[in-house]
């Protein structure tokens, strides 16, 4: 269940810049802060549709796209875990 754990706290993280991120730098609503949130349906989706888009062409582009890479493997280690039932190493959740 560690993998699962980390993986939901790499997601509020991602929530939590979304967020902060629009309500810094956009006179957007809550409401439809969250309705972005939602429709981004996930972690690979919050960083496709939003935290890469916001680092784009600044100086930690670079650092965000490594993020990126690291996210997608615990976001594919989580599914593993929570949509096949897979059990997982201590190396493997160790990521």
């Amino acid at each position: 269940m560690s993998v699962v754990r980390a993986a939901i706290a790499v997601e509020l993280a991602a929530n939590l810049t979304i967020r902060a991120h629009y309500s810094t730098n956009t006179a957007m609503p809550v409401h439809e802060i969250n309705e972005q949130l939602r429709a981004a349906n996930g972690l690979r989706g919050k960083f496709q549709k939003h935290i890469l888009k916001f680092y784009k062409n600044t100086e930690h582009e670079s650092s965000i796209k490594a993020l990126n890479n690291i996210c997608k493997e615990i976001n594919d280690q989580r599914n593993s875990v929570c949509h096949s039932g897979t059990f997982k190493m201590k190396r493997e959740a160790k990521l």
